[in-house]
């Protein structure tokens, strides 16, 4: 299929592919800082460190979206398939992702200035709960769809 293509078009593939390879090799990292994160939340939190979880968080998750957004600039048909199907997945994560910071920033002004005793165990749990999700399976699937796109176009 690649070989129908004008030099142009080869030149914007090659370039993409790059950029799904750079992304693909960023993501392990991704997922290291959100299971940090996760493990923070393991135990009583002060204010000061709660805020940077929000803030590390957004660091952490920002390679998507901006992704995503390059994922939406490339309209090759060879691409056209495989970018729904890891649009939705980008997107998922991204959204969730969202959730848990504003989880985060309400648990810190709720929580963050109080004794031990007095912070929630089950509002932590459920950041961590939903921290979970994001990287064992929206993160997983986001990882999965990036290499079956990657594994078609070099194939083709």
């Amino acid at each position: 299929m690649i070989q129908n293509k004008n030099p142009q078009q080869i030149e914007a593939l090659e370039i993409f592919l790059q950029e799904l390879h750079n992304f693909i090799l960023q993501l392990p990292a991704v997922k290291y800082d959100l299971m940090r994160i996760y493990d923070y939340f393991d135990d009583y939190i002060t204010d000061p460190a709660c805020e940077s979880m929000y803030t590390y968080l957004a660091e952490a998750c920002r390679l998507i979206p901006n992704f995503n957004s390059t994922l939406k600039q490339y309209h090759d048909t060879l691409v056209f398939s495989y970018r729904i199907r890891l649009t939705g997945a980008l997107q998922d994560f991204d959204m969730l992702a969202k959730k848990i910071g504003h989880e985060i920033d309400r648990f810190c002004i709720k929580y963050g200035s109080v004794i031990v005793q007095d912070q929630s165990i089950d509002e932590r749990g459920l950041i961590q709960q939903m921290l979970l999700k994001l990287y064992q399976q929206l993160f997983d699937n986001v990882f999965k769809q990036s290499e079956v796109l990657y594994r078609e176009l070099v194939r083709n």
